[in-house]
């Protein structure tokens, strides 16, 4: 009887059942190419303009006073540690105001999700990380100056306006150099066998950056390395509670062999066919070296190179670490080696993922895509 009840009540409602499945598989299990999934992202960036504050907020941090005492800028505001070309590229920035770089980081992380042919479900996964949610919560700037300008480096190729976008792009990542120097040696490596067309974008980047350097006395280059080197009170404070560098943990030394053996176990890795090892791995790898070797860098920006390697396994695995560390490890001084496993298993789970759906052809040099 109970069989009979359920297969009458079932029938009718099979074919709602599976229209319904085909389209959330249409929707969410595809690469974001329809009206329908760019308006999905489109609302969910909205949404993150209500998104609940935590402070200290960054948006204030980095832009209160930043243009009002030029040429004096760092000299007469200690707590300013953002380099003199910001003055020009961080104008865009203060005047979306916090709210509207919330919503252009999350639009960014929809672009990289339709540059990269992700589904639309990874783009989740990519919006309710817990780093992600972490970096809003402060309206940070990163995913700004390091995710957006990677993908204005990577969209411009071939275009006519190629050489402006990367020289734009490559002074961008160097508001981040903390961040992003290695990763700004590694895309001008790349490009070396056009050796004229490397100087132009170096040119065309040090426009933004050597000018405005100069001004003031001493110039506002000089101001902003004393306010670096010689950090006030509040940065001391900041960078203490909230910093995963390896190097301001253990030194530089101990830095370099840890990273060194895991680079070790990723080609193993990788030589074994355990793993696939892309662009995507080669960005992430790159970004997150240099902040463990710096001798700071925030919570905020190691968001900036998981976006590179999305998955849910990882998004789980990057709760999970979360909470674990919030239950085992009370205080701040084991950032850097709780970060460093996150990163390096959420590697490993992207990494294996690609494997399985895409069959490894590696090129000679071991890259499969240009960048």
């Amino acid at each position: 009887m109970g069989k009979i009840l359920f297969y009458s009540l079932y029938n009718p409602m099979k074919p709602l059942i599976s229209r319904t499945f085909v389209i959330f598989t249409n929707i969410f299990l595809t690469t974001p190419s329809t009206l329908k999934q760019y308006l999905i992202i489109l609302v969910v960036s909205f949404l993150f303009i209500w998104m609940p504050q935590k402070p200290p907020i960054d948006w204030d941090l980095n832009t209160t006073g930043f243009w009002s005492n030029i040429p004096q800028t760092y000299s007469n505001n200690p707590n300013i540690v953002y380099p003199p070309w910001g003055l020009i590229l961080l104008l865009p920035y203060y005047l979306i105001q916090a709210a509207g770089s919330r919503m252009l980081s999350v639009m960014t992380l929809g672009w990289l999700t339709h540059t990269r042919k992700w589904s639309l479900s990874i783009f989740f996964a990519l919006v309710f990380s817990p780093f992600f949610f972490r970096t809003m919560a402060k309206s940070n700037m990163d995913i700004l100056v390091i995710v957006f300008p990677i993908l204005i480096w990577e969209y411009s190729k071939g275009k006519r306006w190629e050489n402006i976008a990367r020289g734009i792009s490559l002074a961008l990542l160097l508001l981040k150099p903390q961040c992003t120097i290695l990763l700004v040696i590694f895309l001008l490596w790349t490009n070396r066998k056009e050796f004229k067309k490397v100087l132009v974008l170096l040119g065309i980047a040090a426009l933004f950056i050597v000018p405005i350097s100069l001004i003031g006395t001493p110039p506002l280059f000089f101001q902003w390395l004393n306010n670096i080197i010689h950090p006030s009170s509040q940065n001391q404070y900041f960078w203490s509670i909230n910093n995963i560098s390896l190097t301001a943990k253990y030194g530089f030394l101990i830095a370099f062999g840890i990273l060194f053996v895991t680079a070790l176990i990723l080609l193993v890795s990788f030589k074994a066919r355990i793993i696939s090892w892309k662009i995507d791995q080669i960005t992430f790898s790159l970004l997150l070296f240099s902040m463990y070797l710096s001798p700071y860098t925030s919570q905020q920006s190691f968001f900036s190179g998981l976006a590179f390697i999305p998955s849910w396994p990882g998004f789980f695995l990057q709760w999970l670490g979360i909470g674990l560390g919030i239950m085992i490890f009370r205080n701040y001084d084991n950032i850097p080696l709780l970060s460093l496993f996150i990163a390096f298993l959420s590697l490993l789970l992207f990494s294996f993922i690609k494997r399985k759906n895409v069959k490894i052809m590696p090129s000679k040099d071991g890259v499969s895509q240009s960048i």
